[in-house]
């Protein structure tokens, strides 16, 4: 006997407990952590073995604080939306230089910081005055991407054999279709996503709730494709090809061995020829198999997805350190682990609304 569909009339506990995509982090990786260090104390001889990964981004291979700059500076700059970086200091000149070498809208964000935090699309004048009014970070603004599809790939690429695609993943952003009846706000409603996100969107709809969309008219609520502000993921891996494996080897340089990689593109034959996409950015150790946050996947299904991906990273791990890469051992890595959580715990109290 199946489980009920959760709806958007359930209250937000009950629909947690049905959906695993929503349980808290530490319950997710319950058995994924330990088994991680495990093998790092007893399988790599002490040394902890991801962060021998994308040296070339960092120390720990860009597990937290990573600049999106300085990975992006390791591929061909043309897959890159065009994009201006600009320091906290240059906050009095930056409205200037960003208008001037973009048009609106844009998207900005934090140039080292991640999990989607204080990204925004900026439409005006009025919002991007907004933004830098409460700016405390280095940060970045890219020309918006017209691409009609968002995909999450996740990639291993061995030192000694071709590049492989783990996992692909597509997203669905959060949108409303009018019914000409209904406004914004009545429309949201309706939505299990928004109820579980609702203070990520809220705060960018405050003077827009009123609208009522024409019959059959789709509203784009939050174009920016993190689970958190009400993306619904999808896994796609049974769409993997050869040619796609083959183009992302041909841009991925040795440097490179595992993360995941945000692209937009306008069909899935784009991600075979190259033609018509654009990386959003490539996330390295930090990076998360998004593929489990499908709605299909039950607990189980979430473990299975898991440890295929942090296997992958073991058996590259250990393939790095046996050819001599330079890796802290396991009291250093376990240290720079518990670093990572801190940074990523302080994350929650940055907020641009």
């Amino acid at each position: 006997m199946s489980l009920p569909k959760a709806t958007a009339n359930w209250p937000k506990w009950l629909i947690t407990m049905r959906m695993p995509e929503f349980w808290h982090f530490r319950l997710i990786y319950l058995f994924i952590l330990p088994w991680v260090l495990f093998m790092a104390l007893f399988k790599t001889r002490g040394k902890f073995y991801p962060f021998a990964l994308n040296q070339i981004i960092d120390e720990s291979g860009g597990f937290s604080g990573a600049s999106k700059g300085h990975i992006k500076n390791q591929f061909d700059a043309s897959l890159f939306p065009k994009t201006v970086y600009l320091k906290k200091s240059e906050l009095n000149s930056g409205k200037d230089k960003i208008c001037r070498e973009l048009s609106f809208p844009f998207i900005i964000k934090p140039t080292n910081l991640n999990s989607g935090v204080a990204v925004n699309k900026i439409d005006n004048k009025s919002e991007l005055q907004n933004y830098l009014r409460k700016v405390q970070f280095d940060f970045q603004a890219e020309e918006y991407l017209t691409q009609k599809m968002e995909v999450a790939v996740f990639i291993a690429n061995p030192p000694d054999a071709p590049l492989k695609i783990l996992s692909l993943t597509g997203k669905e952003f959060l949108t409303v279709t009018g019914d000409g009846v209904k406004t914004v706000k009545k429309l949201l409603k309706e939505n299990l996503r928004y109820k579980m996100c609702s203070d990520q969107i809220d705060p960018f709809w405050e003077n827009k709730w009123t609208k009522i969309p024409k019959l059959g008219e789709l509203i784009l609520i939050q174009p920016i494709g993190n689970h958190n502000k009400g993306t619904k993921f999808t896994d796609e891996s049974h769409r993997i090809t050869s040619a796609m494996e083959h183009f992302l080897d041909s841009i991925v340089p040795d440097s490179i061995q595992y993360g995941r990689f945000d692209i937009k593109l306008d069909s899935w034959s784009d991600l075979e020829t190259g033609k018509n996409l654009k990386i959003i950015e490539f996330n390295g150790n930090i990076a998360e198999p998004v593929s489990y946050l499908d709605p299909k996947f039950g607990y189980i299904g979430i473990q299975r997805v898991l440890f295929k991906h942090y296997y992958w990273q073991y058996k590259l791990g250990k393939k790095m350190v046996e050819l001599g890469t330079p890796t802290p051992d396991y009291i250093t890595g376990c240290k720079r682990l518990l670093q990572g959580k801190k940074f990523k715990k302080s994350l929650k109290n940055i907020r641009i609304d």
